[in-house]
């Protein structure tokens, strides 16, 4: 047994077994609300444009679980409609990239430990 099901087991949690790994209950509660979190890794926009972008991403992924490309047409339409036009969105997982954008209008974020959402206007 691992150190984390036998301090499930001291504490009384229940455990939950997910691939080799036992979990009480309480830690996926806590597993769960780390990864709901956006992680911006970078950014170059005002805080305010960062905020209302994060926010729009997150929805939008949200809101079309799994279909990254409604969720990312969704991020564009909304960003071209509060901003102004030619915005770019890219979601999805395992990709790399080299963009040219305006100063200012950028953003990359990570959201739910694996999903990854590339925002610029050009």
């Amino acid at each position: 047994m691992s150190q984390i099901a036998s301090s499930a087991s001291a504490t009384g949690g229940r455990k939950i077994k997910t691939n080799k790994y036992e979990l009480s209950k309480e830690m996926e509660v806590e597993m769960k609300k780390a990864f709901s979190k956006s992680i911006v890794k970078n950014a170059d926009m005002d805080h305010e444009l960062q905020s209302e972008a994060t926010d729009i991403i997150i929805s939008a992924v949200d809101s079309n679980a799994g279909n990254y490309e409604a969720a990312a047409r969704t991020v564009k339409d909304k960003m071209d409609t509060k901003f102004g036009a030619a915005w770019h969105c890219v979601i999805g997982e395992g990709y790399g990239f080299d963009v040219t954008y305006q100063t200012k209008n950028c953003i990359y974020v990570y959201y739910q430990g694996k999903i990854a959402c590339l925002l610029f206007k050009c």
